[in-house]
């Protein structure tokens, strides 16, 4: 759908702003994103919109997910068709830029989501949900030797322990991940509430898939810091709920890196083939090749 069908279609007009014909305008959030969104001004309410023909259908089925479960806080969804969906605006929304308080938050959002999973297990068999990144990460590296060979010397040595940690990951209860917890990606509201945006790589998994994404990019240290961070959060919210489950903090410790492995190295090569990426792919390697080394030669 483009923008003038948009602003023609006298069903959208009617749930977004009452009928009105007065003109509806259009500005993109952030020409930095390459998320096709925009923010939609009326006479007197704004929405967002996002357009993705490829994941417009899951990341609407999310927004319901979380709502359904109470899971966390999201911008509410208005409206959406098959390949675009329009959600509430609110101007006052700030990335969440403390670490400790962002992990705490994603700690939070899977020991939710291991009592929804001892209540209901329908989403897990969900398509759009399943996590099939791990298998495409080992086939993608093998593939590609040239490009993986820009963050990590050895792809043999690579592959081999991909292989090796598969296991660490498969007898966990899943949850509900984001897939993409950044700042930017977990807000804080006005009241200093946590809101939830862009579900696109969104499945149901494991926690440590999240946390791969979300210790990326800060130093080595911090990245440590973080980990253990997370893991007390998880082990203490866990004990608090009283949720039956005994947390092996060695265990999740080493399916946190291994999932750093299997996220990062298809993201190094995701990174080098996407002309988006084009300025920050020396960042992003060099950011890769630090902690593989650590985890793959030393242990993180």
């Amino acid at each position: 759908m483009n923008f003038e069908e948009f602003n023609d279609d006298p069903i959208i007009r009617e749930e977004l702003f009452g009928g009105t014909r007065e003109e509806i305008s259009t500005q993109p959030i952030s020409e930095s994103s390459k998320n096709d969104c925009y923010l939609l001004q009326g006479p007197s309410s704004a929405f967002v919109l996002k357009r993705s023909p490829k994941y417009a259908l899951k990341e609407s089925k999310v927004y319901q997910l979380m709502k359904k479960y109470s899971l966390g806080n999201t911008l509410n969804l208005v409206f959406s068709g098959d390949d675009f969906f329009v959600t509430e605006y609110n101007p006052d929304l700030e990335p969440c830029k403390d670490f400790s308080s962002l992990i705490r938050e994603l700690s939070r959002l899977h020991v939710r989501g291991l009592e929804v999973s001892l209540e209901s297990s329908q989403e897990s068999l969900d398509p759009d949900l399943k996590n099939n990144n791990r298998r495409k990460a080992i086939s993608r590296v093998r593939r590609h030797p040239d490009l993986v060979s820009k963050y990590y010397r050895g792809v043999d040595g690579l592959v081999d322990y991909m292989l090796s940690v598969e296991t660490l990951i498969s007898n966990q209860r899943r949850v509900f991940v984001h897939g993409d917890v950044r700042p930017s990606n977990l807000c804080k509201d006005s009241n200093g509430g946590f809101v939830y945006m862009d579900f696109e790589l969104g499945v149901i998994d494991f926690p440590s898939w999240d946390l791969a994404r979300a210790i990326f990019g800060v130093d080595l240290d911090v990245t440590k810091q973080m980990i253990e961070k997370y893991i007390s959060s998880f082990g203490e919210m866990v004990k608090e709920r009283e949720i039956g489950i005994v947390v092996d903090e060695d265990l999740l410790r080493n399916q946190i890196c291994a999932d750093f492995v299997f996220k990062f190295t298809g993201v190094g090569i995701g990174v080098q083939q996407h002309p988006y990426f084009k300025d920050h792919v020396p960042r992003y390697l060099s950011g890769i090749n630090v902690i593989l080394k650590d985890i793959i030669e030393n242990g993180i």
